[in-house]
Order: C-alpha cells, then structure tokens, then sequence
C-alpha cells in the first residue's frame, strides 16, 4: 500500500514574550514528544538535535524540573535569562539578527497574549478515487488574532514585527 511521509510542525508549548517553545520528539516522531525535551527551533527537534535541550539541566529555584506542571514556569524563567536565552535561541550564531518584539497595532501593548480565534485554507485534503489525501502544505490562507490586552480582533498580517529598542 503506497504511503506518504510529511513534516508536521511541532506542538508549541509555550510562547512567552512572543518567543514559542517547542517539544522535542524521539526519533522525530510525532506521536512520541519527550517529556523533558524542548526546543526553540521548530525545524530541529528530534531529541538529538544541538538545539534540543533538557529542562532538568537548568534548576530554577523553587520549581521541580521533574515534575512538567511545572515547565511552563521554568521555561519562563529560562526566557527571561538574558544569558541562556542568548546560547539557545536559533539565530544565536548571528550576532546581527535582532531579537524581535511584538506590539499591538491597535492598544499598542508590548508583547502582550495573542489569541488565534480564526483560521482558513486554501487547499483541503485532495480527494482521489482512493479516498482522502492529505496534503503536507497545512500553511494558513488568513488568520484572525486576538489581543488578549484591547480584546481587539485583527488579521495576523496586521501584526508588525520590529527590533526592540535595545538592538536598534
């Protein structure tokens, strides 16, 4: 029976001042995410990979990394670490490329929670005479965001990406 294999993003864990954390995954398979294996790359994380790291090797006070309710304030914490973040972030071989912050284009906060309340597709799954095939290109035609600030509803087009002050 013919099959075929597609790249599947990874499950965002976190995202934390507009930065998503992502699983890693043994063997890079799907169906089988690490539990204490996380990433800042969407395009490596087999649990191999440099950029793939495990929680329990940065202690933060008063959090046990073995327990992953509590991971979501550790990785936190870690973000917030100018010095880690500098060594595990995907661009950190590129000293030029900025760090980039997220505003609300319509109450102007910075880096607050955005919501995805709508999404369309151009293409759905193909229909052949054997029956559904899915397509690998899953990419978003449009997508409708909330500002979890204004409470303000917009399109992500809407939404600019700029250097914070600090790296200008």
């Amino acid at each position: 029976m013919p099959y075929a294999t597609f790249w599947m993003p990874p499950a965002v864990v976190l995202v934390h001042r507009g930065i998503p954390v992502y699983h890693a995954y043994r063997a890079d398979d799907y169906d089988d995410p690490l539990i204490y294996g996380y990433t800042l790359n969407p395009l490596a994380t087999e649990y191999e990979a440099e950029s793939v790291f495990d929680i329990r090797d940065f202690p933060v006070a008063d959090y046990d990394p073995t327990d992953p309710r509590n991971h979501p304030a550790i990785l936190r914490a870690l973000l917030e670490d100018p010095v880690w973040f500098e060594t595990w972030r995907p661009d950190s071989d590129s000293a030029n490329q900025p760090l980039y912050q997220l505003r609300c284009p319509h109450c102007t906060a910075e880096n607050p929670v955005f919501q995805v309340i709508a999404a369309t597709f151009q293409h759905g799954p193909a229909i052949t005479r054997h029956g559904a095939l899915l397509t690998p290109d899953d990419t978003p035609e449009t997508v409708t965001i909330r500002c979890l600030a204004c409470h303000t509803a917009f399109p992500l087009s809407d939404l600019p990406l700029e250097p914070p002050p600090s790296h200008t």
